[in-house]
């Protein structure tokens, strides 16, 4: 299981690592350059908006099915049926209830258009990530690869056209990216489509009343902490926009990019995960050694990405953005502080979801969904974009923490033997990281920032081996043909 996690997960970091930051720094940091902080800012903010509201067609399902196929190794075809159709019911309300709270929170004629279309996009995406659970179930792996990069392939094309083209230039607008988007992931939702249809053969739409109330009560708990933790995580940017203005999500959206690409590999991690600690769960076979191997690759790439970023704000922000300002600077270390913790969770929050244990998450999540929301009421009109990013961290931290404990409690883990080589290798490279910032060795100091990176990189990896992190007989042991693993 092991092994198969980490050539599963190494085949779909290696697509997702070529594509997806790219999109995400390549495309949409020069989009903002273009059109500027408040166009960016009102798009990313209802961008947000339909993100939050995003669980109305899902309702835990996604998760669901998941667990589900993985168990049985098998999509029902009578089953898949009744799920479309209440999936496509679902979808349609979810457009309704998006564009009437909008009304109601007075966005304008043109917000309200932007929002029913970006909506749309939402209900694609989520629908898409359904299909790919079924893949995934059925250990389809290399194909839900495919879908898990083609969207942002295709939108890389596109808007990376319409952004070198000569005539273009000076008038780039932000509509353009939404229904580049649009036509992206229609596509994307297309092939999953097909794939899984083959996999489960043709079908009717079949609504079943009892059926859907008994999923929808059996799934309901997926839907509950899915939609606090979306709120934890987007609900900011909203209200940067209603309470302080379209400039200062602006501002927050600047650092958010490069938290939203490193996270997009952290979820890679979720999504290969999920089946595997379900099966282990169900075989009542052993999950620590799935669960350290996984917690040390996602502690390693995830604190040295953050703890870089930290230390160098200004020289990471200005390789993609033409104007850093120091409130941007302040926010987006906060915020990959923030990205730290929420990527960590991505492997003992998971193990929690398959272990059945939604019901203790969602009341650890729900207290801490209210105080964000109620700290970010009270401090954004005062301090804006910065102050969203400190309780950004301070909250995914929090959860972080009560996962682990949770984690720790249910399955008997000795912590000594779970973190020992994480904690020294976060120590270590924090002292590492330190020397490299403060160093006043001219050589070293007047490296470009990219240079700097990759001294940090090879001495983190070196830490690695110092700390066994990262153990190479184990790693030989993983791979080789011999192994039991």
């Amino acid at each position: 299981m092991k092994k198969a996690f980490v050539s599963n997960l190494l085949f779909l970091v290696g697509l997702n690592v070529l594509i997806k930051p790219l999109y995400v720094l390549g495309i949409e940091t020069e989009v903002q350059n273009r059109v500027g902080f408040a166009a960016y800012g009102s798009y990313f903010s209802l961008f947000s908006f339909a993100l939050i509201l995003n669980l109305l067609p899902d309702l835990g399902l996604t998760n669901w099915f998941n667990r589900h196929t993985a168990q049985k190794h098998a999509i029902d075809r009578e089953e898949f049926s009744r799920i479309i159709t209440l999936r496509l019911l679902l979808g349609g309300s979810y457009i309704i209830t998006a564009v009437a709270i909008g009304y109601f929170i007075q966005y304008s004629q043109e917000q309200l258009f932007a929002l029913l279309v970006l909506s749309f996009n939402q209900l694609l995406s989520v629908s898409i990530l359904f299909l790919r659970s079924g893949l995934t179930g059925m250990q389809q792996f290399s194909r839900d690869s495919v879908i898990s990069i083609l969207d942002k392939l295709l939108q890389l094309v596109i808007v990376g056209l319409l952004l070198i083209t000569p005539s273009l230039k000076g008038g780039f607008k932000i509509e353009w990216l939404v229904w580049a988007q649009t036509f992206s992931l229609f596509v994307t939702f297309s092939l999953a489509y097909f794939w899984v249809k083959n996999i489960s053969g043709s079908f009717k739409l079949n609504y079943d009343f009892v059926y859907s109330k008994e999923i929808l009560k059996e799934s309901l708990p997926f839907a509950l902490f899915s939609l606090t933790a979306v709120l934890i995580l987007r609900s900011d940017s909203v209200m940067l926009e209603r309470l302080a203005g379209a400039d200062e999500a602006g501002v927050y959206a600047q650092g958010f990019r490069l938290f939203e690409a490193y996270t997009m590999l952290s979820y890679l991690f979720a999504v290969i995960l999920l089946p595997m600690f379900a099966k282990l769960i169900a075989d009542k076979s052993s999950i620590f050694s799935l669960l350290l191997t996984s917690s040390n690759l996602m502690l390693f790439g995830s604190w040295v990405f953050s703890i870089f970023c930290i230390s160098f704000p200004y020289e990471v922000l200005d390789l993609f953005y033409d104007n850093v300002t120091t409130k941007t600077q302040e926010a987006f270390q906060f915020l990959m502080l923030g990205c730290f913790a929420f990527s960590m969770q991505y492997v003992y929050g998971t193990l929690l979801t398959a272990d059945k244990r939604l019901g203790l998450l969602n009341k650890i999540m729900i207290p801490l969904m209210i105080v964000s929301f109620g700290l970010n009421f009270f401090l954004i009109p005062h301090f804006g974009a910065s102050v969203s990013a400190q309780i950004h961290a301070l909250v995914h931290c929090a959860i972080l923490l009560c996962e682990v404990a949770l984690v720790i409690h249910f399955h008997r883990i000795r912590v000594f033997e779970l973190f020992r080589s994480g904690i020294s290798f976060m120590i270590l490279s924090a002292l590492a990281i330190y020397f490299l910032r403060n160093n006043s060795i001219g050589a070293i100091k007047e490296l470009h920032v990219l240079f700097k990176g990759v001294i940090f990189l090879m001495v983190s990896l070196f830490l690695t081996l110092i700390t066994g992190l990262i153990n190479i007989k184990n790693l030989q042991l993983l791979f080789s043909r011999k192994s039991n693993l």
